[in-house]
């Protein structure tokens, strides 16, 4: 880990929140939320309905969420996926079709079964991102697990991290994917604060950041361009940035 190359990007607030960032607009979305917004110079809703948590698809406006945590757009940004974590459902947000709100994953139970999209079910799902595969990867803060959507096949399998085997993966704050090296980047703040980097294909997981770093003790917040991964600092109150390697 000394040999990382870091550097401070800037220093901002200590209170990172839930963003994805699509052309000029920054959506996000808060844990205690029932909906989600952009943020512009006006605050639109996107789908659900602010004051009322619960289930229900259909218009954006009647659709209801139960804190929605999770975001990711297609690359063609005509869906937003949203992970429903206390309704234990990944759900899609139709941006072409008025805004119309789908399930896309789960039943509502708990649990960890794989299959079919319609079968499946989930353990509080909090954070997803796509994959350049097709995939969208989503960890669920219940289980403690990855798992895979299919897209095509419609069909939920269950990542596991081969080296270390029974990596601990409790607590994951953030997630970044990397289509270069087909890695994935996630930040455990209460398991050792640290950064890890995992290896899609080999599904080879490697501490990059642990809180015995000096520079970084307290890994959270993620984000990255096609050069570098940034990284926030909650105690530190600052951002850094670390070059990615192919």
């Amino acid at each position: 880990m000394s040999n990382l190359n870091l550097r401070t990007f800037i220093s901002r607030s200590r209170f990172p929140v839930f963003i994805w960032l699509a052309g000029s607009l920054a959506f996000f979305t808060a844990s205690g939320a029932g909906a989600l917004r952009p943020m512009s110079q006006f605050q639109d809703m996107v789908a659900g309905q602010g004051g009322e948590s619960g289930y229900r698809d259909g218009n954006f406006a009647e659709a209801l969420f139960n804190s929605p945590t999770g975001l990711y757009f297609d690359e063609a940004h005509h869906w937003i996926f949203v992970a429903d974590k206390n309704n234990h459902r990944i759900r899609w947000v139709h941006l072409e079709n008025n805004n119309q709100v789908e399930t896309l994953a789960g039943t509502g139970q708990t649990g960890n079964l794989d299959g079919l999209f319609s079968k499946a079910t989930f353990n509080n799902p909090t954070l997803l991102v796509g994959l350049s595969d097709g995939n969208l990867l989503v960890y669920e803060e219940g289980g403690r697990n990855f798992r895979l959507l299919n897209l095509q096949t419609k069909l939920v399998s269950t990542l596991s991290i081969a080296d270390p085997p029974n990596f601990d993966l409790s607590g994951i704050w953030a997630m970044a994917y990397h289509p270069g090296n087909h890695c994935l980047y996630f930040t455990q703040p209460q398991s050792g604060s640290r950064l890890v980097k995992l290896d899609l294909a080999t599904r080879k997981a490697t501490v990059l950041l642990s809180n015995d770093n000096p520079k970084v003790p307290s890994p959270m917040a993620l984000c990255m361009d096609s050069k570098n991964l940034y990284v926030s600092d909650w105690k530190l109150n600052r951002v850094y940035s670390l070059p990615l390697t192919p």
